[in-house]
């Protein structure tokens, strides 16, 4: 929360556009909605729960969110588990579109250079980022059934860490 404030009061609007790495809790958002800058955030989602608190304080100050959801690509560290959890999400989201705005998706793979393996790690390391792709795409086609390709070019979708980052320079599978 701080060094998002920071980055708030240091930089001009134009120069702006974060992404939140972890889901912050209602208080300090309600904190950081202080700042006039604070619609510059992509505010990052994990439950439904999370989502409709953020609705209110969006109501009571009449701004819109940009909303991320985070999704679970095989890390297990939160965010949703399944396409239909972000079906139901987006439905929330555009029936509530005067107060919040898909921005994209987070689904970090911060478990591929880990997994375990038997007889051959680098196999099993190109298996499981294979198998990250195939899951994020999932969420994407969602995100497809009820946005435009326009719309899509301009969300975020972040998904590799600094240690799965250069795979995705070799990735021929389609990228979101």
């Amino acid at each position: 929360e701080t060094f998002t404030k920071e980055l708030l009061e240091k930089y001009k609007n134009d120069s702006l556009d974060i992404l939140l790495g972890k889901p912050l809790p209602i208080e300090a958002v309600k904190r950081l909605s202080e700042n006039p800058k604070w619609e510059q955030i992509q505010w990052l989602i994990d439950t439904d729960t999370r989502l409709t608190e953020y609705l209110a304080l969006a109501k009571e100050k009449n701004q819109r969110l940009k909303i991320a959801i985070e999704i679970n690509v095989g890390l297990q560290r939160g965010g949703l588990d399944t396409p239909e959890k972000l079906e139901k999400i987006i439905k929330f989201i555009l029936s509530n579109s005067d107060y919040l705005e898909l921005t994209g998706l987070m689904g970090y793979d911060g478990h591929v250079p880990y997994v375990p393996f038997y007889i051959n790690k680098e196999k099993a390391i190109a298996k499981a980022f294979k198998q990250t792709q195939e899951t994020y795409n999932k969420f994407v086609a969602v995100i497809a059934a009820s946005y435009s390709e326009n719309e899509i070019k301009k969300m975020t979708f972040n998904s590799g860490g600094s240690k799965t980052y250069f795979r995705y320079k070799e990735y021929t599978g389609k990228m979101w």
